[in-house]
């Protein structure tokens, strides 16, 4: 289980570099509308990437990881979870 401070440091890392949104998924098969509350990180950083990585996996969180080409060649890749 992830300590109190791991937990204040990824709330701080959801509100300053995150996003958190609710997608409508419509599910053919049952025939209903389900509702997917949806947390998103982006990041450069690796080392902060694996560390939200780590408190989802302890928290028992499913997630997916995509790199994020930059649109322009200044930026680097980044990291979206």
């Amino acid at each position: 289980m992830p300590t109190q401070i791991q937990l204040a440091w990824l709330a701080g890392l959801v509100d300053g570099e995150g996003s958190i949104t609710v997608f409508k998924n419509y599910e053919k098969k049952a025939g209903v509308t389900k509702l997917c509350p949806t947390i998103c990180i982006v990041n450069t950083n690796l080392v902060i990437i694996n560390e939200v990585v780590k408190i989802a996996d302890e928290l028992g969180v499913s997630f997916h990881i995509f790199e994020r080409t930059p649109e322009k060649k200044e930026h680097a890749p980044a990291i979206q979870l």
